[in-house]
């Protein structure tokens, strides 16, 4: 169950959060993203435990 699909921590892992109109030295500093977690829809704590 999932807003708007379901996606795999492969894609998710894979995601480069880097614009191509950036040169390298521009790029250097992004550092990563924030990724939020809504809990409304995890009904246990055990199906979050993925790690």
């Amino acid at each position: 169950m999932s807003i708007g699909g379901n996606e795999p921590l492969s894609k998710i892992y894979r995601y480069d959060p880097t614009p191509e109109v950036l040169n390298d030295d521009q790029k250097k500093h992004i550092l990563g993203v924030q990724a939020n977690m809504w809990t409304e829809y995890i009904a246990t704590e055990k199906r979050w435990n993925i790690c």
